[in-house]
């Protein structure tokens, strides 16, 4: 059986254990409000909003989407969503006050919608705080993570609450955290849909990268810097950081640096260091192209400029695997069928722990246990036993997309 045809076979039998799509033939009107976009210079947090979308289009037909953006997005992240869903609604950001709505078209949406959605990332309070405010309708969260228990009151009243790791389901069970569902399903990237081939595939022709003869790699510093990024009057705390990013970032990358020496001396095909944030531009150079010797950094492609996640998508889809230190890249590559490997920093949240829900036990890795040769390792075994890479890749899939299933049904039942 041919890869596209096993995953199309277990999302049918999927489907068909659920009765199929729930609301089929359905004609009554249903809103759903989204919330997302916690930022825009990370193709993770783009790409949840998307992903969540094409979820309820697949197993909610009929039903609308309301999407509150907790940032401005830019216009081509506006320009992208636009085109690939034409009836989406998309409020400005804004319009609440203290935990209440105060603006009159975030009235309305709330007034129309049937559901609200807290979508995947943190938990972010705010949103659920103004819903609560406003109305009494139903409320869930969807691929969202918790480091500590908190907001027990809100999640109790919770249609639903699923947690897009294992770690934090049991850091909410284990503080007596109640709510009519609470349990485990992926982040809602695991949805995305969207692609960008004409621009992926340009780009890869100007830099002299062919279909699956090259790999993907990604870095990260142990802390993001958002004051850096958005020009904002650093803290105490983003100094601090700062400082432990400039402590740790050459020596964090080491592993991956060693990867891409014997990717390039063993297989003999190039690497592309490429970002999943905007700083990871300026730092793929720093700390994992510049320091290579000549003859491996000759066979390294440096992408320069920032991309969205449907450009993305189509480039990491043709790359023969990923090795990324940041955690979204690699479900982006994952959805378009690509092996990927992802090393979490010791400072990152237990987000990471979804790989392993997963099943993906060899490609969720902590920094401190790659140090050396086993990271080169494991994706030189990517390249050597390709078939065997593949079939990890679709069980995780099929997994995934069993779960998004059975929590859309869910989802569906709490529009009434």
């Amino acid at each position: 059986m041919q890869r596209r045809d096993f995953l199309a076979a277990g999302a049918a039998a999927t489907a068909a254990r659920f009765g199929g799509p729930l609301f089929a033939g359905d004609k009554k009107p249903r809103n759903i409000r989204l919330s997302n976009g916690w930022h825009c210079v990370n193709i993770g947090d783009i790409a949840h909003a998307p992903g969540m979308i094409r979820l309820i289009e697949q197993h909610l037909p009929g039903t609308t989407v309301t999407f509150w953006p907790r940032r401005e997005l830019t216009p081509e992240v506006q320009q992208m969503l636009t085109a690939a869903f034409p009836q989406l609604t998309i409020l400005p950001p804004g319009g609440d006050e203290n935990g209440r709505a105060v603006g009159v078209e975030l009235k309305q949406a709330i007034e129309r919608a049937d559901l609200f959605v807290l979508g995947s990332g943190g938990y972010h309070a705010e949103p659920i705080d103004v819903w609560r405010n406003a109305t009494n309708k139903p409320f869930g969260a969807y691929g969202v993570s918790f480091s500590k228990a908190s907001h027990l009151d809100a999640l109790r009243e919770a249609a639903f609450v699923y947690l897009r790791d294992t770690k934090s389901v049991d850091v909410l069970r284990a503080a007596g955290a109640q709510s009519k569902v609470l349990t485990f399903a992926p982040d809602s990237t695991f949805g995305l849909h969207l692609r960008n081939d004409a621009v992926g595939d340009a780009y890869l022709k100007r830099v002299g990268l062919e279909r699956k003869k090259f790999l993907a790699v990604i870095p990260r510093s142990r802390y993001s810097p958002y004051d850096t990024i958005y020009g904002t009057t650093p803290t105490a705390e983003d100094i601090e950081r700062r400082r432990v990013n400039a402590e740790f970032d050459l020596a964090d990358h080491e592993p991956l640096r060693e990867t891409i020496i014997r990717w390039v001396r063993e297989t003999g095909q190039p690497v592309l260091a490429c970002p999943e944030m905007t700083y990871h531009i300026e730092l793929a150079k720093r700390v994992l192209v510049d320091p290579l010797p000549d003859d491996v950094k000759q066979q390294v492609v440096w992408r320069d400029s920032w991309w969205l996640c449907d450009e993305a998508a189509s480039v990491l889809a043709r790359a023969s695997a990923l090795v990324s230190y940041d955690c979204h890249a690699p479900i982006i590559a994952l959805v378009n069928g690509t092996p990927a490997i992802h090393v979490r920093l010791p400072s990152d949240t237990p987000k990471s722990q979804m790989f392993l829900d997963l099943g993906l036990t060899d490609w969720k890795q902590e920094l401190d246990d790659v140090r050396g040769s086993k990271l080169a390792d494991l994706t030189l075994a990517i390249h050597t036993d390709p078939v065997e890479a593949g079939e990890k890749v679709d069980a995780a899939m099929v997994e995934a997309r069993r779960l998004q299933t059975e929590s859309l049904a869910v989802v569906g039942k709490s529009l009434g």
